[in-house]
């Protein structure tokens, strides 16, 4: 499944990352971002997992990133990271439209081993792959931008 990103509005983009991570299992999902000034999170999500039989709820907060021309830029994900610094998450969420490149990558990777939570993210090529294993994302709101 192919989907035009630019003809997402950027809350329609919000609004996808969401409908992905509900349909990946994540539960208690906040959509902060549809709200204006987010602090760094549009979306805050569990994940309940069980590990030698006890269960245990990890605490994500997710930051969707629409950018059509370029990909972000270390500058651009530092405030992002500042955020999750504040918000003490499990695991921090970048999704994006674009892929990172590898100076940006291995900025992260650096940055990350400092952190107290998880890094991660999900790029174009992975963002797609989850549509097309969730083809019921492809609401009437968003058909038009599929093809």
């Amino acid at each position: 499944m192919m989907l035009d990103w630019s003809a997402l509005a950027d809350q329609e983009f919000e609004e996808l990352c969401y409908d992905i991570m509900e349909n990946s299992g994540f539960v208690n999902l906040s959509w902060i971002g549809r709200k204006g000034k987010d602090r760094g999170r549009d979306i805050l999500a569990e994940k309940q997992l069980t590990e030698l039989g006890k269960m245990h709820v990890e605490k994500w907060l997710v930051q969707c990133k629409k950018y059509l021309t370029r990909s972000p830029s270390p500058s651009d994900l530092e405030n992002d990271l500042a955020w999750a610094d504040f918000h003490s998450p499990d695991v921090f969420l970048i999704m994006l439209t674009n892929t990172l490149s590898a100076d940006t990558l291995d900025w992260l990777d650096r940055v990350a081993d400092k952190r107290n939570y998880g890094v991660e993210v999900i790029d174009e090529k992975q963002l797609r792959n989850l549509l097309d294993d969730q083809k019921e994302l492809k609401s009437e709101q968003r058909e038009s931008h599929f093809s």
